[in-house]
């Protein structure tokens, strides 16, 4: 049973070239203050498979001089759950 914390630790997936090519691989973008048991847990719950590992990363402070003015982005933490053989995560489930 999923609480209503599990369904904010998950911010959204992240599509992209590299993170297609990822085997059983898929890349999320969560709170920060998750942890890789509160992100396997949501997981877990969410999409109805079996988490293998979680690998978490945070992305720096990106800073743009596009112009006259400097612009830039918050941190950002990614996470990387693998699962098992046999489990995928589908894109019809995100709408849920």
């Amino acid at each position: 049973m999923m609480n209503v914390h599990q369904r904010k630790v998950l911010k959204k997936l992240i599509v992209t070239e590299k993170t297609t090519m990822l085997d059983r691989t898929y890349a999320f973008e969560v709170e920060t203050a998750a942890t890789k048991k509160t992100v396997k847990a949501a997981v877990e719950a969410l999409f109805n498979v079996t988490v293998e590992s979680v690998h978490t990363c945070i992305a720096k402070i990106t800073v743009r001089h596009p112009g006259r003015k400097a612009t830039s982005h918050k941190h950002m933490k990614k996470a990387y759950v693998k699962v098992v053989p046999g489990h995928e995560i589908l894109l019809e489930n995100l709408d849920k």
